[in-house]
């Protein structure tokens, strides 16, 4: 399929999914319907000759995941065994702190990656089963630039690196026989990779040789920290790597986590995002990329992507050739995807028996018993948890065999804006989703309460994983009625309806006093929680994990099919939903008034009877008239109270407001597996000046946990500091976020002191606490794991709405990780 028409494609689902469509009877290529087989059954099988004897014999069908290739030539030989190649979706890569000097130059980067030999590294590290690649994206990707890029770093060219440097200042020092930055000083590159790891800590020896072809100094050392967790807890790397080897997986129908990665205010959301790039024009690109149209967005897309090629502030290290394997004497049915691959949701609904009959159970080898938390819809990284999940939990789209967003829970989809409705907010969408007829394994309806309960739990959940942060702009999830809801985000960005279609989603009341982080869906004895193609039935840890298909059980369940060419009319706008529920409060009154009136009239009439007197008579005309009467100024005011407003929130302090707060720290970091040495900080009596910045509308009657945590991620104060130090200017970026989180708004604060707690394994442990004592509110997260924990609260004044204290504390003691403890205190400072 041509880029173009990927392209046409992948629009043409969000176009398409921005009307509404109705579901039709399955067609002959349609894949979203239940599976032909009874059961998937995975075996964990740790030992990879394991799993290619039970592949040989027949004990498995298929294997997940990728087999040595040293097994290849076995395996081809065998005419029961197919042998596939995919491509991996994801990478080696290295990455630059582009913030150091002189890693900030980009004729240092640029130089490394002529040097840095691909060829050799898809030879000798990968065994011939990689090429040399560029891009970020798979060539699958719509968005991959790989074959417009003006040049390529496949091979190495030493001598071209060379004279790069020489032109920008990097001369080579005759006395140490290394190169000096353009300021004449000696520098040296550190190459930080996990030696646990073969394949990275050859890329970081080749590294090595490359920096030497250029005359540079360098050396490979330990990574003695997670990327991911680094750039997420506001440390500041500059202190911490040169150079570090490290892996990414993506979605390689989406471009935005580039845009999001490599952006001056990058989110963090890969470990690429770590390298703090900074371009002015590839933020104007990546501007256009994150909120315009996608059809209006492809150019600059592309024109991002070059400016990574030319700057390197990371580069890819080869695109991997992987291999996987299924047998073909019993099953038919396999269908690779986009990427080559055979384990997909699409072949595990379709493969059926070769004799044309359903059932069966398909056996799949794995190479180790997954986590507990693989199976967690919100915080599983897995890459079999994520596959699992896109079986058992519903969710609006699914993933085809293009990698691009089908349609599964959703019948349709509409999109309203303000040109479309004056009430909704400027920048803000509004999508109202009709759902197809699904049912939990229980049979109980998968229902729009389900979906806009999972939804509310999320905006209220502390510390969301960084796949989740797109839920700060999700402003507010409400019923229409059992098949519909809707969903009011505050931005426009053509990427969020893609987040939230494939939000996996859980039963209604599932979360209720759960730590999202450690809530374990399946050691429960009802696995109620599955709604899907199949649903999770039995295991046996270390053992196997079972998945049986609903039809096995006789489960009614319809899905909606693709239907992109039929529209009907907007579903309600949200002017009619609050007509809708006002109509709906009149009524009841009415409904009160009859229903309060009856036993009186029915009183009235048996003393009528009694009298011998007529129905007309004017004791009867009296006792009715006190009867209504008597309803409306009871149920009246009733309905009154339902429709009135709540008073409204405000805030305590104003834009352009000062306050001070004094600043305790006291810390100390060892050294590499010898905690020995410690080199210990303290800082007293250092006082901040804190101001306020503009401040968001909280105009919205009541601060529900909906709207609590958009209002912590927002920034709303800046800090500044008389005193200057590297160690000062890092907290002031550290307590900016968290003095931000604790600064809300006054007035009527409904359903925020439910107090969420978890106490798990012994040696992992979190919870999250809010709750109100006295005038104070009291807010805070706190999580350990072994020797190592961290947390943070603070004491918010629910006079003013500002923190009074706030404090900090992080800790870690595990080999072969650095040693550190640290506590700080922000108080503020009184008139």
């Amino acid at each position: 399929m041509s880029r173009t028409a990927i392209l046409l494609s992948l629009l043409l689902v969000l176009v398409s999914f921005s009307i509404p469509y109705h579901a039709a009877p399955a067609l002959a290529d349609d894949h979203s319907y239940l599976p032909l087989v009874d059961k998937l059954v995975y075996k964990v099988l740790a030992n990879e000759d394991q799993r290619v004897l039970a592949l040989q014999a027949g004990e498995t069908e298929m294997h997940f995941g990728y087999l040595d290739p040293v097994h290849l030539s076995a395996l081809d030989a065998d005419p029961d065994l197919e042998v596939a190649f995919s491509n991996r979706s994801g990478y080696h890569f290295v990455a630059f702190n582009c913030r150091r000097y002189p890693l900030n130059e980009s004729a240092l980067r640029r130089a490394f990656a002529l040097a840095f030999d691909k060829e050799r590294a898809s030879t000798d590290i990968w065994d011939g089963f990689a090429v040399p690649y560029d891009s970020f994206l798979p060539d699958s990707s719509t968005w991959c630039v790989e074959d417009m890029l003006p040049y390529h770093y496949y091979t190495a060219d030493a001598a071209a690196g060379n004279n790069l440097l020489e032109s920008s200042g990097f001369n080579i020092d005759p006395l140490s026989g290394f190169r000096n930055g353009p300021d004449g000083k000696p520098f040296s590159v550190t190459i930080r990779c996990d030696l646990s790891l073969e394949t990275h800590h050859d890329v970081a020896l080749l590294s090595a040789e490359a920096f030497a072809s250029l005359h540079i100094s360098s050396s490979v050392v330990p990574l003695d920290f997670d990327p991911a967790f680094h750039n997420l807890h506001f440390v500041d790397p500059s202190t911490t790597f040169d150079l570090v080897v490290s892996e990414i997986d993506v979605q390689s129908e989406r471009v935005d986590w580039i845009a999001h990665s490599f952006s001056s205010s990058a989110e963090y959301l890969t470990g690429v995002g770590l390298t703090g790039f900074s371009n002015a024009t590839f933020d104007a690109h990546s501007e256009i990329v994150l909120n315009e149209p996608l059809e209006e967005s492809y150019d600059d897309a592309v024109a991002m992507q070059m400016i990574l090629h030319q700057s390197v502030p990371a580069m890819v290290v080869c695109q991997e050739r992987c291999l996987e394997v299924y047998r073909n004497d019993w099953y038919d049915g396999q269908v690779p995807d986009e990427l080559g691959r055979i384990h997909n949701r699409v072949t595990l609904t379709e493969m059926h028996r070769r004799d044309g009959t359903a059932g069966g159970i398909v056996p799949i080898g794995i190479d180790q018993a997954p986590a507990s938390y693989s199976f967690n819809p919100f915080i599983g990284e897995s890459e079999l948890g994520r596959s699992l999940r896109q079986l058992i939990f519903p969710s609006m789209f699914k993933t085809g065999l293009t990698l691009a967003p089908e349609p599964y829970a959703a019948l349709s989809v509409t999109t309203t804006t303000q040109s479309d409705n004056v009430s909704i907010p400027e920048g803000h969408v509004v999508y109202t989703i009709n759902l197809a007829t699904m049912r939990w394994r229980d049979k109980s309806p998968v229902c729009s309460l389900d979906f806009v309960y999972t939804l509310e739990t999320l905006m209220n959940a502390p510390l969301l994983p960084t796949d989740l942060r797109w839920i700060a702009d999700l402003v507010d999830a409400s019923m229409i009625d059992s098949t519909r809801f809707r969903v009011e985000l505050s931005t426009q960005s053509p990427w969020i309806l893609l987040d939230l279609g494939f939000l996996p989603m859980v039963k209604n009341g599932t979360l209720d006093n759960k730590d999202i982080h450690s809530w374990d869906p399946f050691l429960t004895p009802d696995y109620t929680q599955n709604a899907g193609s199949f649903f999770f039935s039995d295991y046996e840890y270390g053992e196997f994990y079972e998945f049986s298909s609903f039809e096995s059980q006789s489960y009614v369940v319809s899905y909606g099919n693709w239907d992109g060419h039929r529209v009907s009319p907007a579903i309600d706008s949200p002017d009619d939903l609050v007509e809708d529920l006002a109509q709906g409060v009149e009524w009841q009154i009415l409904l009160g008034c009859v229903a309060s009136s009856v036993p009186i009239v029915l009183v009235a009439l048996f003393i009528d009877k009694k009298r011998g007197r007529e129905v007309t008579s004017n004791l009867t005309l009296r006792v009715l008239a006190i009867a209504l009467a008597c309803s409306l100024l009871i149920v009246v005011p009733l309905g009154s109270f339902a429709l009135s407003e709540p008073r409204g929130l405000s805030w305590g302090v104003s834009p352009g407001d000062t306050f001070q707060m004094e600043v305790c720290f006291r810390g100390f970091t060892g050294g590499q597996l010898t905690p020995s040495n410690f080199d210990f900080a303290q800082i007293e009596g250092l006082v901040i000046d804190v101001q306020v910045l503009e401040l968001p509308s909280v105009n919205r009657g009541v601060l529900t946990t909906a709207a609590f945590d958009g209002l912590m991620m927002q920034t709303k104060v800046r800090l500044s500091c008389e005193s200057t130090s590297p160690l000062i200017e890092d907290f002031l970026e550290f307590f900016e976020y968290y003095v931000s989180a604790s600064l809300l708004p006054v007035g009527d604060w409904t359903a925020i002191g439910r107090v969420f707690d978890f106490s798990g394994h012994e040696a992992d442990a979190s919870s999250y606490f809010a709750c109100q004592v006295d005038s104070i509110f009291l807010i805070g997260y706190h999580s350990f794991y072994i020797d190592a924990g961290s947390g943070w609260q603070a004491n918010v004044s629910l006079t003013t709405g500002f923190p009074e204290v706030v404090q900090f504390w992080s800790s870690s003691y595990h080999p072969p990780y650095v040693y550190y403890s640290y506590a700080v205190a922000l108080q503020l400072v009184q008139d």
